[in-house]
């Protein structure tokens, strides 16, 4: 599995563009490699996404362009199935930029949906919180994927728990 976050300039993947991608590559519990890299969006960072990230623009003006990134990034997934939280917004951005990606995917947002569905917070925060996973940088796209790796191997933890027939209807 590959878990995977981006952060961004806004939330319009035709408009905004990408500014730090991570990825945790891991088999079980255990975190096989990572991937890391600042992107520049050649644009200023406004003030909110400055604080909401912690990223200063000296970091993207210094980092290489989407599509260096992408080259090492592509071979560094390669074919595993990818986990997200709220998947389609970073491969949604993903794909705007050129990189289209065919894996297979799990999203931790529908699998918390699915086994809590009275859960009143389904944020990556609010769930790694509520499962006791570590998620000490909020909004720090590697911070974010390890996040969402460890709330991913909890939830499924719990689906495994599950009868059968459920999880076929599900």
């Amino acid at each position: 599995w590959v878990a995977l976050d981006i952060e961004t300039t806004g939330l319009s993947s035709e408009n905004d563009e990408i500014i730090e991608v991570g990825a945790v590559k891991f088999r079980g519990r255990q975190t096989l490699d990572t991937f890391e890299s600042f992107v520049n969006p050649f644009r200023p960072l406004d003030t909110f996404i400055k604080r909401y990230t912690g990223i200063s623009q000296k970091q993207v003006d210094s980092a290489p362009p989407f599509s260096r990134v992408a080259r090492d990034l592509a071979p560094f997934l390669g074919n595993a199935p990818l986990v997200g939280h709220n998947l389609g917004f970073d491969l949604g951005f993903l794909s705007g930029k050129g990189l289209r990606l065919s894996n297979p995917r799990c999203d931790t947002w529908d699998m918390a949906y699915v086994t809590s569905p009275r859960h009143r917070d389904y944020s990556l925060r609010g769930l790694a919180a509520w499962l006791k996973v570590p998620h000490v940088r909020p909004h720090r796209a590697l911070e974010d994927a390890n996040a969402t790796m460890g709330v991913f191997l909890k939830l499924a933890v719990q689906m495994s728990e599950l009868d059968a027939l459920t999880l076929a209807e599900m």
